[in-house]
């Protein structure tokens, strides 16, 4: 009798593997994205909380002349423009309007989602898909609600 695993019970073995990767794939990528986005949930919020404290600290109702350096926010990456911060994963802009609606914007720079944008007003978040994507596709797969004016 001789000892070992047979070709068939190898070719077995890997296309289970195979199976699994294809199945596992698809939802890992899914969930980084949803982590992506769960950075933007959590930085919008600060930088409008911020924004509105550094207008009382000034005694002045506008924004007018605010830059992220002047806010009291430690954030990762580095200024970019006038008014804008750009992270690994986001380009972060305040004051910013989206079909309407004002306060601070995150645009995905990277991977998958390129171009989606997501606007914090204050109160309620507002995803806005890029271009050419249905209202349901990018928006749905990270668990927001997307806007019909963009």
């Amino acid at each position: 009798m001789k000892k070992g695993f047979t070709l068939i019970e190898l070719l077995a073995v890997v296309l289970v593997l195979a199976i699994l990767t294809a199945i596992a794939l698809p939802q890992y990528r899914k969930s980084i994205n949803r982590s992506r986005a769960t950075e933007a949930k959590q930085v919008l919020p600060a930088i409008v909380d911020s924004a509105e404290r550094w207008k009382l600290e000034h005694f002045t109702t506008t924004t007018t002349g605010l830059t992220f350096s002047q806010l009291d926010l430690s954030l990762k990456g580095k200024a970019s423009g006038t008014n804008g911060w750009e992270t690994p994963n986001f380009l972060y802009t305040y004051p910013a309007t989206m079909g309407g609606h004002t306060g601070a914007q995150a645009q995905m720079t990277n991977g998958k989602y390129q171009g989606l944008r997501i606007l914090y007003t204050g109160s309620t978040f507002i995803c806005c898909p890029p271009s050419g994507e249905g209202k349901g596709g990018y928006c749905g797969d990270l668990d927001m609600t997307s806007s019909g004016s963009c």
